[in-house]
């Protein structure tokens, strides 16, 4: 509930709607812990994905609803992992660097603790899925930080390719943690 104004009333606008404030982003969720049957999932670039999860090493919202990492990025759930079941951390990414030949690997890793280590596979928007079985040995009572590590980073500016300065580990489309059945794979 908020009071309403009008664009028009200012005289700058043809626009004479009742307007409130803009909501970007609403997400409903059991405070339950993490399982199969209450998955989490962040949908980066959206914007709840700020809102929802604590995001360190991530660059800002791109068009194409995704955010480019640095070197390493961590995402601070708000809810626990159940410790009773088996958990997979899922995340659609892909790597930085156009160049095919060129291979960056990314870690993720669960409170200090490296789960699984891959080769990013596909450029531009080949974005590709990748999963990580959760160990029983990180999973504790309170909210878990993801973390996720991306070598070696590639720089477009330093590589001729463009004027983007930033030092890009690579592009997350969304993250889910969840059951072994999540997204059906």
């Amino acid at each position: 509930s908020t009071s309403t104004f009008s664009p028009n009333d200012f005289g700058n606008s043809e626009d004479k709607r009742q307007l409130g404030f803009m909501l970007a982003c609403v997400k409903l969720q059991s405070m339950r812990p993490v399982t199969s049957s209450n998955p989490y999932r962040l949908d980066l670039g959206t914007g709840c994905d700020e809102v929802d999860s604590g995001l360190t090493g991530f660059f800002g919202k791109e068009p194409g609803f995704y955010r480019w990492i640095g070197e390493r990025a961590e995402i601070r759930l708000p809810l626990p992992l159940a410790q009773d079941q088996p958990l997979v951390v899922s995340l659609r990414a892909v790597k930085s660097c156009p160049d095919k030949s060129f291979r960056q690997f990314l870690s993720v890793g669960i409170n200090g603790v490296e789960i699984g280590k891959t080769e990013l596979i596909g450029i531009g928007t080949e974005f590709k899925e990748y999963r990580f079985d959760v160990p029983r040995k990180t999973v504790t009572e309170s909210a878990p930080v993801l973390q996720l590590d991306v070598t070696p980073a590639w720089n477009p500016k330093s590589a001729g390719v463009s004027e983007d300065w930033r030092t890009l580990g690579c592009a997350v489309d969304w993250i889910e943690v969840g059951g072994k059945d999540i997204r059906n794979k």
